[in-house]
């Protein structure tokens, strides 16, 4: 897996590609409605192998924008290649550093927070996995993104 801080993943051969865009309200419903648009595009796409990972990464990822963040909208970019899936979630607090917590041992989970281990579900899931700015020195932006591969790790 690689964690890219600064560069989005390159962009995918655009005759063997399709980006779909949408967003929603950041409210506390927008994890579930765009995991169940991005598993039907997936599933009419001929991506349905991806669904399972990519609902989980979805809907940690915009968990994430709502809980973290005061953007008004949940930006999601939807790009299906060749044997892969590019999935990036845009949010508007560039400064708000993602970071995923380190994994801890069994024996010490009496002592460990229930939640913040949204992007080590990422790690494990995804064959890929970044943050973008957006705007330059004073990003105005940032997306999560993730890419999927087909037959391989995010593949169920």
């Amino acid at each position: 897996m690689t964690i890219a801080a600064l560069t989005p993943p390159a962009p995918p051969d655009t005759a063997s590609s399709r980006t779909h865009r949408l967003s929603t309200a950041n409210r506390d419903t927008a994890a579930r409605e765009v995991r169940a648009m991005v598993c039907a595009l997936l599933g009419a796409t001929g991506h349905a192998g991806l669904t399972e990972s990519a609902a989980l990464c979805v809907s940690e990822v915009v968990g994430n924008v709502h809980r973290h963040t005061r953007s008004p909208l949940v930006q999601v970019v939807v790009t299906l290649a060749e044997g892969y899936v590019v999935i990036s979630v845009r949010d508007d607090e560039p400064q708000r550093e993602p970071w995923p917590r380190e994994l801890v041992d069994a024996r010490q989970l009496a002592d460990v927070p229930v939640s913040g281990y949204g992007l080590c579900i990422l790690q494990e899931l995804t064959d890929r996995w970044g943050v973008t700015r957006y705007g330059g020195l004073l990003p105005e932006s940032k997306a999560v993104w993730f890419r999927l591969d087909d037959g391989a790790r995010g593949a169920a």
